[in-house]
């Protein structure tokens, strides 16, 4: 089968399943999450490894899974309501330390601080695409993360359509040739007009009243960070040697590539939408 069909089935497949947990949301939205997380884990590891970096999967796997149910408030409903982010945070450095004491291996300090610095990162970013999920009231709509995780993902998958075709038609300029050389600044330009546009329109068609301002704004925002997250995973990449992450997503790669915008546009939405409120 070829690589266009397998990604042509892998989307007839996957986009209904991953657009029926968003629309439930809730604990099955949640694990998903979980689950995306813990993958995007075992994608970094394997990318590492040809750098001879080691990210401490089992135990970062496990903190990751509490980091992620803590920002969704279920340690808090499960009686654990004192136990923050940074309790977790300081538990999960101080036995990385200890594991990476006993393990008597190369790279000791790369080794602790990647695997802090991916697990902190997978957990805030997808954790927040629970947030999202979860909003009410906004914009005169009192269930509104539905509609405001797809005005982003639109935002997303719109700018990387536009600045394809944009910097196709037009672009010379290079954005960063020594990590994504055929990206171009009039590309990326054009790519977070069309991103504003987008947001703008799918809000304007899902949420009640939202303003034009704040739409086109938060549209442009969300496709100007999410670029830069295309970027850095393209900079990981071309540092530890990979072409994608991982082969787990038949023609598409893995979860990281995937999410890579997402996992930089969703936490920067999720904190101007706290702002809002």
């Amino acid at each position: 089968m070829s690589n266009m069909w397998k990604r042509i089935l892998v989307g007839l497949i996957g986009i209904p399943i991953v657009g029926a947990l968003l629309y439930v949301g809730g604990y099955p939205f949640l694990m998903f999450v979980v689950l995306l997380t813990v993958i995007g884990l075992w994608e970094a590891t394997n990318m590492a490894r040809e750098n001879g970096v080691r990210l401490r999967l089992g135990i970062s796997a496990v903190f990751s899974v509490l980091l992620v149910l803590q920002q969704a408030g279920v340690l808090a409903g499960a009686g654990a309501s004192s136990l923050s982010y940074s309790h977790i945070l300081v538990v999960f450095t101080v036995l990385l330390m200890t594991v990476e004491l006993f393990k008597n291996q190369e790279n000791p300090t790369s080794n602790i601080l990647y695997s802090l610095g991916m697990t902190v990162f997978l957990s805030l970013g997808f954790s927040s695409l629970y947030q999202l999920r979860e909003t009410t009231d906004i914009w005169g709509t009192t269930e509104a993360g539905f509609p405001l995780v797809l005005s982003v993902f639109a935002a997303i998958w719109a700018c990387d359509s536009g600045a394809y075709f944009v910097g196709k038609t037009i672009g010379r300029n290079k954005v960063f040739p020594r990590v994504s050389p055929n990206k171009t600044w009039e590309g990326s330009i054009g790519g977070v007009v069309l991103g504003a546009l987008a947001f703008w329109g799918i809000s304007t068609w899902l949420f009640v009243e939202p303003p034009v301002v704040m739409a086109l704004g938060l549209g442009a925002l969300v496709s100007v960070v999410g670029q830069v997250g295309d970027f850095a995973e393209s900079l990981i990449k071309r540092d530890t040697g990979v072409k994608d992450s991982s082969n787990i997503i038949p023609g598409h790669g893995g979860v990281l590539d995937r999410f890579d915008s997402a996992l930089f546009a969703m936490p920067i939405a999720a904190v101007i939408v706290a702002l809002m409120k």
